[in-house]
């Protein structure tokens, strides 16, 4: 109510399609979450030597090396969409980040999406589908986007770089006050587990989040898409994607290993990228939690 003068954080946020005008747009927590995640890993064992163990405590995910699990990627409460695919990902540790001020480690991901739920927002592809059938149709377009491909990938860098586009997008997907927000909310959440886990009549109480209401329904979407994968079929869209972990209690990063809690919330930012069949890039900022 004090247009941002008595809080540390702004109110509005830049919306930047350009450096000398950008709209300014309001924010707000929703209640419910916009985007969930799932990942689903197979071959989960005891062994300590094994690249993913587990006890009953704690899951430990060997650092530098590949993982792939079945993922889905469920946003029908903000965009309508839910997508199930493969996912091919590595953790390693991350010194600094775009999205936190308290990184730990993080995840490069590629995802092949197999199936999906809900509507398409395909007007991108549409677009580059179109100009690529005019190419086609034109041995000399064709011919001239050949040839001038390496410095057209030259001159997007060179924009990108001098324009500071990458930063932008950064400040204008970064919140703040929302990620103090969910600091604060995760580390009272972890409190009241706590205590739960100290009352023996509420042995593994505690808050439970909403998303795990919702863990069978991405279950099943999971399983269609390892179908899919079995049957040959041809990826939807594809995603390069990352995931940070900030700093929190519970999670140790050693020289070889992550060790997350098993059922405790950990905070953590996501950056997505989508290559095909439409183009986005997003920034989310939430919790998450191994079971």
């Amino acid at each position: 109510g004090c247009g941002g003068k008595c809080s540390p954080y702004p109110t509005v946020f830049p919306v930047r399609f350009d450096n000398v005008h950008p709209p300014h747009v309001p924010r707000k927590l929703m209640s419910e979450s916009p985007v969930q995640w799932y990942w689903k890993y197979s071959n989960v064992t005891e062994d300590s030597m094994a690249p993913l163990h587990v006890n009953k405590t704690h899951a430990m995910f060997k650092l530098r090396h590949f993982f792939k699990a079945l993922h889905v990627r469920n946003a029908s409460s903000s965009t309508g969409e839910v997508n199930a695919g493969i996912s091919i990902h590595m953790w390693g540790i991350n010194p600094r980040s775009l999205f936190s001020t308290a990184p730990l480690v993080f995840t490069a991901e590629k995802v092949h999406f197999m199936t999906h739920e809900g509507p398409w927002r395909t007007h991108s592809y549409d677009k580059h589908r179109k100009a690529y059938q005019m190419q086609q149709n034109s041995p000399k377009l064709k011919q001239l986007a050949t040839l001038s491909k390496t410095a057209r990938d030259r001159a997007i860098a060179a924009y990108v770089g001098s324009s500071g586009l990458a930063g932008q997008l950064s400040a204008a997907g970064i919140d703040e006050g929302l990620v103090d927000t969910v600091r604060n909310v995760t580390r009272k959440n972890m409190r009241e587990a706590d205590r739960a886990q100290a009352d023996s009549s509420q042995k593994g109480g505690g808050p439970v989040p909403e998303f795990l209401d919702r863990l069978a329904e991405m279950q099943n979407m999971a399983l269609s898409a390892k179908l899919a994968v079995a049957s040959g079929a041809v990826p939807e869209k594809t995603d390069i994607d990352c995931l940070h972990i900030e700093e929190t209690p519970g999670v140790v990063v050693t020289e070889t290993d992550l060790i997350v809690p098993l059922r405790r919330q950990v905070i953590m930012f996501r950056g997505e990228s989508t290559e095909f069949p439409l183009g986005r890039f997003a920034l989310t900022t939430g919790t998450g939690m191994w079971e």
